[in-house]
């Protein structure tokens, strides 16, 4: 970081499965204040913009898959990507489902 851009407040994604599904699901409340993290986007110039994708870039693995994905023309990235956002919704839905059969069996795990 720290390439004169002031912070947005919120962390990068996180890298694992697990940590990406728990940032999911923990943003849901944060979904209002997009319209703030918005009006700051669209206070930056080109310049702004460009330093601040690479903060991004160089915050995190899958901050860089992402990008790559996204911006690198006929790369192979997108289907990666794709892969990783699959195997994380399985995940999630592998717990769920376990969680609801240990709920039904009447063995809740007390945490």
């Amino acid at each position: 970081m720290g390439r004169g851009v002031p912070p947005l407040g919120s962390a990068a994604v996180g890298t694992s499965a697990t940590e990406t599904t728990r940032t999911i699901l923990a943003e849901t409340t944060e979904r209002e204040k997009w319209s703030e993290v918005k009006a700051r986007l669209e206070a930056l110039d080109r310049k702004g913009l460009v330093s601040l994708i690479g903060d991004l870039y160089d915050a995190s693995g899958a901050n860089r898959r992402f990008l790559h994905s996204r911006l690198a023309p006929g790369s192979r990235a997108i289907e990666e990507y794709r892969q990783l956002v699959a195997d994380a919704v399985d995940e999630l839905v592998h717990a769920l489902d376990a969680r609801a059969a240990r709920a039904k069996s009447g063995k809740v795990d007390r945490r």
